[in-house]
Protein backbone atom coordinates (compact mmCIF):
# COMPACT_ATOMS: atom_id res chain seq x y z
CA UNK A 1 0.00 0.00 0.00
CA UNK A 2 2.79 2.35 -1.01
CA UNK A 3 2.20 5.93 -2.21
CA UNK A 4 -1.59 5.78 -2.12
CA UNK A 5 -2.06 9.04 -0.16
CA UNK A 6 -3.82 7.12 2.63
CA UNK A 7 -4.32 8.84 5.97
CA UNK A 8 -5.48 8.10 9.48
CA UNK A 9 -4.08 5.52 11.84
CA UNK A 10 -3.04 1.91 11.31
CA UNK A 11 -5.22 -0.52 13.20
CA UNK A 12 -3.48 -2.79 15.73
CA UNK A 13 -5.42 -5.56 13.98
CA UNK A 14 -2.62 -5.60 11.41
CA UNK A 15 -0.81 -7.91 13.82
CA UNK A 16 -3.46 -10.55 13.18
CA UNK A 17 -2.04 -11.08 9.67
CA UNK A 18 0.30 -13.76 11.01
CA UNK A 19 1.33 -15.06 7.55
CA UNK A 20 2.43 -11.60 6.37
CA UNK A 21 6.03 -11.52 5.07
CA UNK A 22 6.20 -8.00 3.56
CA UNK A 23 4.52 -4.81 4.68
CA UNK A 24 4.93 -1.46 2.96
CA UNK A 25 2.90 1.53 4.06
CA UNK A 26 5.48 4.02 2.78
CA UNK A 27 4.61 7.34 1.21
CA UNK A 28 1.22 7.91 2.80
CA UNK A 29 0.00 10.21 5.55
CA UNK A 30 -0.53 7.76 8.41
CA UNK A 31 -0.38 9.32 11.87
CA UNK A 32 -0.19 8.15 15.46
CA UNK A 33 1.72 5.13 16.58
CA UNK A 34 2.01 1.77 14.91
CA UNK A 35 2.16 -1.54 16.76
CA UNK A 36 3.76 -4.57 15.15
CA UNK A 37 3.57 -7.85 17.08
CA UNK A 38 3.05 -11.57 16.55
CA UNK A 39 4.26 -11.41 12.94
CA UNK A 40 6.89 -14.15 13.09
CA UNK A 41 7.04 -14.44 9.27
CA UNK A 42 7.56 -10.71 8.65
CA UNK A 43 10.81 -10.15 6.75
CA UNK A 44 10.33 -6.66 5.30
CA UNK A 45 8.67 -3.55 6.72
CA UNK A 46 8.72 -0.09 5.18
CA UNK A 47 6.74 2.60 6.99
CA UNK A 48 8.82 5.51 5.68
CA UNK A 49 7.50 8.92 4.64
CA UNK A 50 4.49 9.07 6.94
CA UNK A 51 3.68 11.02 10.08
CA UNK A 52 4.01 8.20 12.64
CA UNK A 53 5.11 9.43 16.06
CA UNK A 54 5.97 8.25 19.55
CA UNK A 55 8.26 5.27 19.89
CA UNK A 56 8.95 1.94 18.33
CA UNK A 57 8.68 -0.19 21.45
CA UNK A 58 7.46 -3.28 19.63
CA UNK A 59 7.82 -6.88 20.73
CA UNK A 60 10.89 -7.54 18.61
CA UNK A 61 11.13 -11.14 19.77
CA UNK A 62 7.85 -11.71 17.89
CA UNK A 63 9.22 -10.41 14.57
CA UNK A 64 12.54 -12.26 14.67
CA UNK A 65 12.54 -12.98 10.89
CA UNK A 66 12.82 -9.27 10.06
CA UNK A 67 15.56 -8.49 7.51
CA UNK A 68 14.58 -4.97 6.36
CA UNK A 69 13.37 -2.27 8.76
CA UNK A 70 12.79 1.04 6.95
CA UNK A 71 11.14 3.81 8.94
CA UNK A 72 12.84 7.01 7.78
CA UNK A 73 11.12 10.41 7.58
CA UNK A 74 8.50 10.11 10.30
CA UNK A 75 8.08 11.82 13.66
CA UNK A 76 9.43 9.11 15.96
CA UNK A 77 11.04 10.53 19.08
CA UNK A 78 11.95 7.73 21.50
CA UNK A 79 14.98 5.61 20.68
CA UNK A 80 14.50 1.92 20.15
CA UNK A 81 14.55 -0.38 23.14
CA UNK A 82 17.28 -2.96 23.56
CA UNK A 83 14.89 -5.55 22.09
CA UNK A 84 16.05 -4.45 18.64
CA UNK A 85 19.22 -6.45 19.32
CA UNK A 86 17.18 -9.66 19.08
CA UNK A 87 16.74 -9.12 15.32
CA UNK A 88 19.62 -11.39 14.28
CA UNK A 89 18.55 -11.54 10.60
CA UNK A 90 18.38 -7.75 10.18
CA UNK A 91 20.33 -6.61 7.09
CA UNK A 92 18.97 -3.12 6.43
CA UNK A 93 17.94 -0.57 9.05
CA UNK A 94 17.04 3.09 8.36
CA UNK A 95 15.54 5.52 10.86
CA UNK A 96 16.98 8.72 9.40
CA UNK A 97 15.02 11.98 9.39
CA UNK A 98 13.16 11.36 12.65
CA UNK A 99 13.35 13.32 15.91
CA UNK A 100 15.14 10.95 18.27
CA UNK A 101 16.70 12.16 21.48
CA UNK A 102 18.56 10.52 24.34
CA UNK A 103 21.05 7.68 24.32
CA UNK A 104 21.39 5.12 21.55
CA UNK A 105 20.86 1.67 23.05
Amino acid sequence: MTDLNLCGSVSPQISRLDKLTKLSLAGNNFTGSIEIARLSNLQFINISNNQFNGGLDWKYSEIESLEVFDAYNNNFTDFLPLGILSLKKLKYFDLSSNYFYGKIP
